[in-house]
């Protein structure tokens, strides 16, 4: 039996997949912009933001896209897109971004998310060999998430606290914390013997996605603090009574196009699908894993502009792990799915094996050189051949 196209012809479908994605980026960034400025507005430190609110932003796309997928009964279009994200978040994205300028990373300020990763792989490898992704097992995946933001936090603010002051003056640094993340120091001579002194030490030190927000967090209080003085009390108050329709402005468009863009993205890859005789679990390895993959590409190239090759490693693994653990996790507990025999074989080895070969690169190199970023994007080409 043929089943009836939504859009009139291909050309069509195609056109409205392209706006889907371009939905899903827009949504996406007007989510994690407004989002950001109200955990200011409300008083939450730039670290907590980072850990929670910037992580949650770049996998809202494919969030919106796995549970639109799974209440259209497209299971499949969903752990492809999970999948198939994290296969290109590794080998298209971080192979792209080494080739373009090599990427020298310390490997203690990744390796907690890296294993957490891997372990999160082999649960889904389990899950997927028994067929069946049930509510319970959702559960935990969230739960575990939930743990993990939590302690990640708590040890952060735990060092800050026995840290303390950092010892640079507001000067000294360009520390700034964006809409979109953490933009990393630029230092500058420091004056004094202690501060330059704190400087040297900061720039030996890795720097660790949580070491970046605790920076940005004292910068940001510093910036509170100044401001204040400087600024009538009545003002400040003012201003932020005019930002607020803004901010709900922000997110309510965030939103709305990641739900609309979600919808017009599936149901016109479910009529490419049938055009081109594909099936559902190649088009979520593909289109929608590299659609939904734009918010970090574009994440990377600016960390890569910055020369901030931690933050942008870092920012690649923990879209993975949220990738995982709370799509797959949210989807299960919406509605319990089943998972295809051919993940087995063919898409989670290859997933496994990208996030696995970071480990003995990091930890013995503790870089990404060009030659690597060529390997990935290689890799990375001949898997989508095999899956054409």
């Amino acid at each position: 039996m043929t089943v009836q196209a939504t859009f009139a012809s291909i050309q069509v479908a195609l056109l409205a997949l392209a706006g889907g994605l371009v939905m899903l980026s827009a949504g996406g960034e007007f989510l994690v912009a407004g989002a950001t400025k109200l955990a200011r507005r409300l008083g939450m430190t730039s670290l907590l933001i980072g850990l929670t609110v910037v992580a949650f932003g770049t996998s809202t796309p494919e969030l919106f896209v796995g549970l639109i997928a799974l209440f259209q009964d497209h299971a499949d279009i969903m752990v492809g897109n999970v999948v198939g994200s994290n296969i290109a978040n590794i080998g298209l994205i971080l192979g792209l971004s080494a080739l373009l300028a090599p990427l020298a990373v310390a490997f203690r300020t990744v390796s907690t998310e890296l294993y957490l990763v891997l372990v999160s792989s082999l649960a889904l490898f389990i899950i997927a060999w028994q067929g069946m992704f049930v509510r319970l097992v959702g559960v935990v995946f969230v739960g575990v998430l939930l743990l993990y933001t939590y302690l990640a936090y708590r040890l952060a603010a735990r060092r800050k606290s026995r840290n303390g002051d950092c010892g640079c003056s507001q000067n000294e640094t360009s520390q700034e914390v964006t809409d979109h993340g953490v933009k990393l120091p630029s230092h500058g001579k420091p004056r004094h013997g202690k501060q330059l002194q704190g400087a040297v030490d900061a720039r030996q030190r890795p720097m660790s996605y949580t070491s970046v927000c605790e920076q940005a967090d004292n910068r940001y209080a510093s910036l509170r603090d100044s401001e204040a003085d400087a600024v009538p009390c009545d003002c400040l108050r003012q201003e932020a009574k005019r930002s607020y329709p803004y901010i709900i402005f922000l997110m309510a468009c965030g939103f709305l196009l990641l739900a609309v863009g979600s919808e017009v993205f599936i149901t016109a890859a479910v009529d490419v699908a049938r055009y081109f005789g594909v099936n559902d679990l190649i088009i979520g390895l593909t289109l929608a894993a590299v659609g939904t993959s734009l918010p970090e590409l574009a994440s990377c190239l600016a960390a890569l502009r910055n020369r901030q090759a931690d933050l942008l490693v870092g920012n690649i693994i923990g879209s993975n792990l949220f990738n995982i653990l709370m799509v797959l996790g949210c989807g299960a507990i919406a509605r319990p799915f089943s998972l295809s025999p051919s993940l087995l074989t063919r898409d989670l080895p290859v997933m496994f094996a990208f996030s696995a070969v970071l480990i003995p690169i990091l930890a013995v190199g503790h870089k990404l050189t060009r030659l690597h970023g060529l390997l990935f994007l290689a890799s990375y080409g001949a898997y989508i051949i095999i899956l054409i």
